[in-house]
């Protein structure tokens, strides 16, 4: 799968000279629903996902280290996933599940302290 690819691109990747790769040990999840396949970031059910996952990007973007930004991360989808667990959205099972699997399964290799300068 190409989501789990921190396991064999990474290391490799690493010991070929990138500083760090960040990425899943496991299959990315997200929840889907039908009606909003053209349009996933309008779709409530994979917003949360979204927003959790693209934490990274926007953090290293902004020059957070690779460790901050997968912690941030999982801080986010942390806090949400326990809004979740009292809520009574009917779309909150699906994005739960998927939120969770993606928090144990998002790490990184190489270097912790990498930025991007």
């Amino acid at each position: 799968s190409s989501c789990s690819t921190v396991k064999n691109l990474g290391k490799q990747a690493v010991i070929d000279g990138c500083k760090a790769f960040i990425g899943y040990d496991g299959l990315f999840t997200i929840p889907q629903i039908d009606e909003y396949l053209s349009t996933p970031l309008r779709d409530p059910s994979a917003k949360p996902v979204l927003n959790a996952s693209n934490t990274v990007s926007k953090l290293l973007l902004k020059g957070s280290s690779v460790e901050t930004a997968v912690r941030a991360s999982k801080t986010n989808a942390s806090k949400t996933m326990l809004k979740m667990l009292e809520s009574e959205e009917p779309y909150d099972k699906g994005a739960l599940s998927a939120l969770f699997e993606n928090y144990l399964n998002l790490t990184f290799q190489g270097n912790a302290q990498a930025c991007v300068k």
